[in-house]
């Protein structure tokens, strides 16, 4: 039996194939009912692809509760068998509960080469590029979208990731045409919004962006709360880029924090925000204790760098300093757990933000300016994107500027406005320097 898009599926009853169909559909568009692929299959135990693409949605929680779901979904789903496509899944899964994300970038790599027109193969390796730092890799990702541009021509959300992949690449014009043909095909492409964001964003383009975001918010409450939130915090990026710091805070609290407490990706968007906000030279001491009684019990589990330097920095300031220096030990235990490429961006990079983050938000701005100096141009491997990592680029900025380093301070600002014309926010760093 074949999926909606004409890939074969192996041991599928006709309802079976209908909840693969949904659940693909729902992650590529980002949308408010993935979580129905749990039920559907328990309802369906002979279906591997549908046990490992449950497995799947448990990986992207980031959490060990997760990864212990999904080793069990894995489980299952070799013991439903299946044919090659069934097991490259399995083994994108297994690689991916390994932290061995450049395995699980190979898998579904290998899946879209043999079958192009499975656009969630696409869309999970897109979040290991993430994980391993859109940006760092960027021509990797290109690279995928191109060579299966032509079979999936008539996805408004492939488009989508094609426009993001182009945007994170520097192809700033062909990246916005993309989104705007992705939305004008289907106005409810959240991923196309967002890539607008990004391309508006690192143009310095504030003005323009924030009216376009706006135009696209009303449909955000059709999608799921993840892409909602996130849409809406590059829309508060923008306000606080022209200093109206009370509009970021309401979109903080109205769009972007609270709603999913637990959701690691809810979790650094919040974080970000908030952090971002005190750069800006705002103290957001009361917002801090929400943030870090969620982040507390996973205290000593680490993922990616990208997310663990987020999550010292909302713990020491909610005065949790302990919990983050736990949160830095669990990183150092994962930098000696991990090969290849992992340790290397833990040894190179990783340990160095994490560290740098809690000193920054300890007050040591000297320690902090020290440990970035070293790793910031290679920031982009971490995790996260562009855009994302440009908080760490911000707190670089910032603790020399604080630290009294004004000649390293003018050359750190150089490189964040990349050659744009600088915002009101940046000018206000530029005024201290």
């Amino acid at each position: 039996m074949r999926d909606a898009r004409g890939v074969e599926v192996a041991g599928g009853a006709a309802s079976a194939v209908a909840a693969l169909d949904h659940f693909r559909d729902q992650m590529l568009s980002l949308g408010p009912d993935p979580l129905r692929v749990l039920e559907d299959a328990d309802a369906h135990p002979e279906c591997a692809l549908l046990q490992s693409h449950a497995a799947v949605l448990h990986l992207y929680g980031m959490t060990e509760a997760g990864d212990a779901d999904a080793r069990r979904l894995l489980a299952r789903a070799r013991e439903a068998g299946g044919g090659a496509r069934e097991r490259l899944w399995v083994a994108l899964a297994g690689a991916w509960i390994a932290r061995d994300y450049e395995a699980a970038m190979d898998r579904a790599e290998e899946i879209t080469t043999r079958w192009p027109r499975d656009l969630l193969a696409a869309k999970v390796a897109e979040f290991h590029y993430y994980a391993t730092g859109q940006h760092w890799q960027a021509r990797r990702f290109l690279a995928h979208m191109e060579r299966i541009a032509a079979e999936n021509d008539d996805s408004s959300h492939f488009l989508a990731m094609h426009a993001f992949a182009l945007e994170l690449s520097g192809r700033y014009g062909e990246a916005t045409a993309l989104a705007e043909r992705a939305i004008a095909r289907d106005r409810i492409t959240p991923w196309a919004h967002h890539c607008l964001a990004h391309a508006y964003v690192r143009q310095g383009l504030v003005e323009a962006g924030e009216t376009v975001l706006r135009d696209l918010a009303s449909t955000w409450d059709q999608s799921g709360q993840p892409i909602h939130g996130h849409n809406a915090w590059h829309l508060a990026l923008f306000a606080l880029a022209r200093l109206d710091v009370d509009e970021a805070l309401h979109i903080h609290r109205a769009h972007v924090s609270g709603f999913l407490p637990d959701s690691v990706g809810e979790q650094v968007d919040a974080i970000s925000l908030l952090w971002r906000v005190e750069l800006a030279g705002h103290d957001c001491s009361d917002a801090w204790s929400a943030i870090a009684e969620h982040l507390e019990p996973r205290a000593e589990e680490a993922y990616i760098p990208f997310v663990s330097a987020h999550d010292v920095y909302a713990l020491v300031r909610a005065g949790r300093t302990e919990a983050a220096r736990t949160k830095a030990e669990a990183c150092r235990r994962l930098r000696d757990q991990v090969a290849g490429a992992r340790r290397r961006v833990w040894q190179d990079v990783g340990i160095a933000l994490v560290d740098a983050c809690l000193a920054f938000a300890e007050g040591d701005n000297v320690r902090a300016a020290t440990l970035l100096e070293p790793a910031i141009d290679d920031v982009g491997c971490v995790g996260g994107s562009d855009a994302q990592d440009d908080v760490f680029r911000q707190t670089h900025l910032v603790s020399l500027i604080r630290a009294g380093r004004a000649r390293s301070a003018r050359a750190a600002l150089e490189r964040l406005l990349r050659g744009h014309a600088p915002s009101p926010l940046e000018d206000t760093w530029a005024a201290q320097i």
